[in-house]
């Protein structure tokens, strides 16, 4: 099998498709070929792969199929899409899914399964878009005495405002408690929002970077009173540099 013309800069835009198994078997087969003869671009894969190792845990479910063949159209056209555009499409998802469950939802509880069914589209839509990312960055969160065998993730794309936490193994916290997250600079805490996990200890937090985003060192978990604290007060769960020694 041939590589494709153009060598590496033909085949780098298409790695994260290969990587998410979204090429058909003829556009992935010459990509695999300059794989086997291009330490560089195995290097590129290989990171890929490693993302999406990383994630695949803690992702409720394989990227709905419309949506993944939409991401990768992007990446390979190298553009970022509007915001605007970003919002229809993902306002699209949400009224297929909502069409799809309505005939199976009691009246009564319509409303309630509407409402859950946006929340679960726009978050699973928004994760694929930030893990099929070419420029996906991925800074680990560990555990704390305080939070043995919980970790997290937090990924952004450098040059966008958005940025999400996932959290694995935090157990479900009592009544009157919360999970707070906080950016750290100089023993100065931001906080970016409040959490709770599910049974399986398992939680999102999507949130707006600052401007400054780049001064600040850490990011941390803590627990807080419901409804969260101006400052952190309680033990903190989870920790991890934004910029670790070598980066």
């Amino acid at each position: 099998m041939t590589t494709p013309p153009g060598g590496c800069e033909a085949v780098r835009p298409e790695l994260p498709a290969l990587a998410a198994d979204a090429l058909e078997e003829a556009e992935a087969a010459p990509v695999r070929a300059h794989l086997e003869v291009c330490p560089a671009c195995q290097a590129e894969y290989a990171a890929y792969l490693e993302a999406l190792s990383t994630l695949a845990d803690e992702l409720a479910a394989e990227p709905p199929a419309a949506l993944r063949h939409r991401v990768v159209a992007a990446a390979r056209a190298g553009a970022a899409r509007p915001a605007r555009r970003e919002r229809l499409l993902a306002l699209g998802l949400v009224a297929t899914l909502v069409l799809s469950v309505f005939a199976a939802v009691q009246a009564f509880a319509l409303r309630q399964q509407v409402d859950r069914l946006q929340r679960w589209a726009t978050d699973e839509y928004e994760l694929w878009d930030f893990v099929l990312s070419p420029n996906l960055v991925i800074r680990p969160l560990r555990a704390t005495d305080a939070a043995t065998g919980g970790y997290g993730r937090l990924l952004y794309i450098p040059g966008r405002m958005r940025a999400v936490l996932v959290v694995n193994r935090l157990p479900p916290l009592p009544g009157g408690q919360v999970y707070q997250a906080w950016l750290r600079r100089d023993g100065e805490r931001m906080s970016v929002g409040t959490f709770q996990t599910d049974e399986s200890g398992r939680a999102r937090l999507f949130f707006e970077l600052p401007p400054d985003f780049d001064s600040y060192q850490e990011m941390g978990v803590t627990i807080e009173p419901a409804g969260g604290s101006p400052t952190a007060t309680g033990p903190r769960v989870l920790a991890g540099p934004l910029h670790p020694t070598g980066n």
